[in-house]
């Protein structure tokens, strides 16, 4: 049922005006998959929008809303919550990589 509400709360992002989706790109990068634009991480606004058990993944998911400096305006689904200073090498942190984040180092 969970998997359920987290759509739902996507497609009502979307509704709203976060019509982007985003992914991870490399260090410091994510990128726009509908226009395959790339963003520094250091010039987006992000948000934690919501949280919530994965029953596929047995895993938490968070839900993050992008703002970039061109007005793209999306959303992103994480394994870990995105903070002010991920950006700066959470690729260092034992046990991630670029495509997993974690709230706490």
């Amino acid at each position: 049922m969970t998997n359920a509400f987290l759509t739902k709360k996507i497609i009502a992002l979307h509704e709203h005006g976060y019509e982007q989706d985003f992914r991870f790109a490399g260090d410091n990068l994510l990128v726009c998959i509908q226009t395959d634009k790339y963003y520094d991480m250091a010039g987006v606004a992000f948000r934690l929008e919501d949280q919530q058990y994965d029953c596929l993944s047995h895993s938490f998911k968070y839900l993050h809303t992008i703002e970039t400096g061109s007005g793209e305006k999306g959303i992103l689904l994480t394994d870990g919550i995105l903070t002010l200073n991920h950006y700066k090498g959470y690729g260092d942190c034992p046990g991630t990589d670029r495509h997993s984040l974690y709230a706490m180092r």
